[in-house]
């Protein structure tokens, strides 16, 4: 549950329901997921237009090198395609307690959701000027079309403390 704690317009703005499972195999590891979005119909959150998703995601781990792939569907108005490719390899220190994993990500999808949210809730809509009424309509380009949106590039650290 997300709450938003703004004057004038506290409320709930979004209601989230997630399940998941996670596997390993050998050297493989992977996720499948699935989740449901409730916004609230006054959210001007950007993903507010995702109604919710699938998601699976795996790496497999040549030793040197952990190759990874996640692939998934948004559901809205017009369901999004994503694909993210990443490379990284986990680095043991301390006794295998402390745990570094550089990465490299390059994340790529279809923007259907934001071309809904523009349309609906950011430009788009019944608008009054001087006492006139008129429709609004505003369209992203090229939403529908796959492509690679940023790369990135991470260095978790974790310690493992066992009582």
């Amino acid at each position: 549950m997300s709450y938003l704690a703004r004057g004038g317009s506290s409320r709930v703005d979004l209601f989230n329901v997630e399940a998941g499972y996670d596997f390993y195999l050998g050297n493989f590891d992977g996720e499948v997921s699935a989740n449901k979005s409730f916004y609230n119909s006054s959210s001007t959150n950007v993903t507010s237009q995702i109604t919710g998703s699938v998601l699976a995601s795996g790496g497999y781990d040549l030793v040197y090198i952990k190759p990874t792939i996640e692939a998934g569907i948004n559901f809205g108005n017009k369901s999004d395609y994503l694909v993210n490719f990443g490379l990284e390899h986990t680095f043991y220190q301390l006794k295998d307690k402390l745990q570094i994993t550089p990465g490299i990500r390059a994340n790529g999808s279809t923007q259907n959701y934001y071309g809904s949210y523009y349309n609906k809730r950011k430009v788009g809509g019944k608008r009054k000027n001087a006492g006139i009424t008129y429709d609004v309509t505003a369209t992203v380009q090229d939403a529908a079309n796959y492509k690679i949106l940023d790369y990135g590039f991470s260095v978790p650290v974790s310690y493992n403390l066992l009582m």
